[in-house]
């Protein structure tokens, strides 16, 4: 195996890894639809929970005390601060590597299509169209 071929796994990995980990939290934090109400969830309708919303939905389903709800929003934000702290760490290695694997034009286009991907630019594929610039004509 080459160690291109290897560098390829290792991402795929990575983001495998993610995509789990991310997948479980999921699953642990957001009640299934059918025991949610019909309205949009989240602060803002943006479809999830917020921290505090997922406090107040644990604490009635579980019947949690003030000392209980204070320690479960402790453990969301230290998983918060962890993940964000990890999610660094796999992104700066993730650029090295790739940075080894590119020619520096194809990481040059590389890096500028992950900052389009953090601001929700034009290389952002999650689905939805970028919001319309207000100078641009509605259509």
């Amino acid at each position: 195996m080459t160690n291109r071929n290897k560098a390829v796994l290792a991402v795929l990995a990575v983001f495998l890894l993610g995509a789990l980990s991310g997948g479980t939290l999921v699953y642990l934090l957001i009640p299934p639809a059918a025991a949610t109400p019909a309205q949009p969830r989240g602060e803002g309708g943006r479809g999830r929970e917020s921290r505090q919303e997922a406090v107040e939905r644990l604490s009635r389903e579980l019947k949690l005390d003030a000392k209980q709800q204070a320690q479960v929003d402790q453990i969301f934000q230290d998983a918060r601060r962890e993940s964000h702290a990890a999610f660094k760490i796999i992104g700066a290695k993730i650029q090295d590597r790739m940075k080894k694997v590119l020619n520096p034009e194809q990481f040059a286009k590389f890096e500028k299509d992950m900052r389009e991907r953090r601001r929700g630019g034009p290389g952002d594929r999650r689905g939805s169209p970028p919001p319309p610039k207000e100078d641009a004509p509605q259509r």
